[in-house]
């Protein structure tokens, strides 16, 4: 059986408050195949907000400078991490760091492209992203894993929210390792101890 998380709800940063009114949830299930689905719910007036065009299924940078869901994962007690951006676009992005904002070398190559998925549906912007167990970090037995669930909402008038589980209290920052306010123990997880891919 997978394991499903509650509906868990995110908040925009203090800092840059959104001018519009938003709601944004999110859920990570863990696949039979050791994969994590994430799935994000904003609800909105789609008039408030800006949405990236439909763009290729692949690797793209720079993606959290409109609207893209986003996700970062590290085993617990290590100080490497994942970055993973989904955009409503179907374009996608995933970064590996050996620390705080240090990326890992050599990059490690994205071995399954996210599956992304989105649409409208009853006033809610709907974004479901499935990545593969070969992209996630490798994992001891036994140790769990801590995510950190995000997302930049771009409105109509090109301002920028920023909307996390748990917010660095200063400033806007998905990397902080407080910002991993969700734990995966390791009974739900189905993968095991892997080697990094390499380029």
């Amino acid at each position: 059986m997978n394991h499903r998380t509650p509906s868990l709800g995110l908040q925009f940063h203090h800092s840059v408050p959104p001018n519009a009114t938003f709601s944004l949830r999110a859920t990570v299930e863990t696949g039979v195949d050791g994969g994590l689905r994430f799935d994000y719910r904003l609800r909105a007036n789609s008039a408030d907000l800006l949405i990236p065009p439909p763009a290729p299924a692949r690797h793209t940078d720079f993606l959290w400078q409109h609207t893209c869901f986003e996700a970062f994962l590290a085993v617990e007690g290590e100080p490497g991490y994942r970055e993973f951006n989904f955009s409503p676009s179907g374009a996608w992005a995933m970064y590996a760091f050996a620390r705080y904002r240090i990326p890992l070398e050599p990059t490690v190559s994205v071995r399954g492209d996210p599956s992304i998925r989105s649409g409208w549906a009853q006033g809610e912007l709907l974004l479901s992203a499935l990545i593969s167990p070969a992209d996630l970090p490798p994992r001891r037995d036994g140790a769990a894993l801590e995510l950190g669930l995000c997302a930049v909402i771009e409105e109509a008038d090109g301002k920028l929210s920023y909307w996390a589980l748990r917010h660095h209290p200063d400033r806007p920052d998905f990397h902080a390792r407080d910002g991993l306010a969700l734990r995966l123990p390791a009974e739900t997880l189905r993968y095991t101890e892997q080697r990094e891919a390499t380029s």
